[in-house]
C-alpha cells in the first residue's frame, strides 16, 4: 500500500498549544544566539577599546590568564607561579635564564581578566616617565640596575589609589 505524502506538518495549526511552543523555542534559540554575539563583541572591545596599546614585553590590560602566558615574550626563560591573595589572583613569573631583559614580572588579574602589570627589566631609562589615556596609566621608573614598569587599568577599585598616584605624574 502506497503512503501518501502530506506538505502538511503535525502542527499545521491545529494544535495551539504545540504551534506556541515551537513559536516560544525559536524565539528563545534567536535571544540565546543575540546574547552571545554581544557577548563576544564586549570581548573582542575589551582590549582595543577599553585598553591602550602598550605593550610590555608582549602582554597588555585585558588579556586572559592564558593569553598572557602564551603572549609574555620571555616566559620561556622563567618561571610562573600563581599567587592569590586578599587584593586578586596574579601571575608572578621569575628569570631562570640569564641573557633576557625582564627580571620579574606580575601580572594581576581580576575577573580572569589583566587590569595591572609590573614588570622588572636590565633596561635603563635616564628619566622616570609617567603615561595616561583613558583607560590606564604607565609608570617607568628608572633603578641604578634597570627599569620597574607599572601599568594600571583606570577603572579597577583594587588599583584606584595607585592609578590615580601615577596620573598626578603625569604633565
Amino acid at each position: 500500500m502506497p503512503v501518501e505524502c502530506s506538505p502538511r506538518s503535525p502542527s499545521d495549526g491545529k494544535d495551539p498549544l504545540r504551534s506556541a511552543a515551537l513559536a516560544l523555542l525559536c524565539a528563545g534559540g534567536v535571544f540565546a544566539i543575540v546574547v552571545v554575539g554581544l557577548l563576544s563583541l564586549m570581548r573582542l572591545a575589551l582590549p582595543t577599546s577599553s585598553a591602550p596599546d602598550w605593550k610590555e614585553r608582549g602582554v597588555r590590560l585585558g588579556l586572559s590568564e592564558d593569553e598572557v602566558k602564551r603572549s609574555f615574550v620571555d616566559a620561556d626563560a622563567g618561571d610562573w607561579t600563581s599567587v592569590t591573595s586578599c587584593r586578586g589572583h596574579s601571575l608572578e613569573w621569575t628569570r631562570r635564564r640569564p641573557g633576557v631583559p625582564t627580571r620579574w614580572a606580575r601580572f594581576e588579574l581580576h575577573g580572569g581578566w589583566l587590569v595591572a602589570l609590573r614588570v622588572h627589566t636590565d633596561e635603563r631609562l635616564p628619566a622616570p616617565r609617567a603615561q595616561r589615556t583613558a583607560a590606564a596609566v604607565r609608570q617607568d621608573k628608572p633603578f641604578e640596575d634597570g627599569t620597574a614598569t607599572t601599568i594600571v587599568a583606570l577603572g579597577c577599585p583594587t588599583h584606584a589609589a595607585e592609578a590615580e598616584q601615577i596620573a598626578q605624574l603625569v604633565k
